[in-house]
């Protein structure tokens, strides 16, 4: 398996990928299975490579990675997922960045379009993460 078809095939049963920090970051690390770890490892510097490729385009300038059905739950747990990230971290949802990444996500999801839902609270993780690492620090420095 290619890396572009691991990419596909966590992304098509509900994992976020993103790079954070330079480091990839799976959600919910917790239902990777043995075989998925094991490929990850196998495959890590490249999937870093992709996936931050990836975050530095603009989301509607992507090509699909994922292309399927609409799934109104799975929905729902990727985006109470990624809303769980902003209290977890602490990260004031006021923010421009975050306040643009939720309306992408909430696009796609008006849209039921899983791919771009995908997409969107990918970059959303990837906001609030950064937001997130930068606070910790400045907290450390303060």
């Amino acid at each position: 398996m290619n890396t572009r078809d691991l990419i596909t095939a966590l992304r098509g049963r509900g994992f976020l990928l993103a790079v954070v920090d330079g480091k990839l970051a799976v959600r919910p690390a917790t239902r990777l299975a043995a075989a998925d770890r094991e490929a990850i490892r196998r495959n890590l510097p490249e999937l870093v490579a992709a996936l931050a490729n990836e975050s530095l385009a603009p989301a509607d300038m992507k090509s699909p990675t994922v292309s399927d059905a609409w799934d109104g739950d799975l929905a729902h747990r990727l985006m109470y997922t990624a809303d769980t990230l902003v209290s977890e971290l602490g990260v004031s949802g006021c923010r421009t960045t975050v306040q643009d990444a939720a309306e992408a996500v909430v696009r796609a999801h008006a849209a039921e379009n899983m791919t771009e839902l995908r997409r969107a609270v990918s970059v959303f993780v990837t906001v609030v993460r950064g937001l997130g690492a930068r606070s910790s620090t400045e907290a450390r420095a303060g």
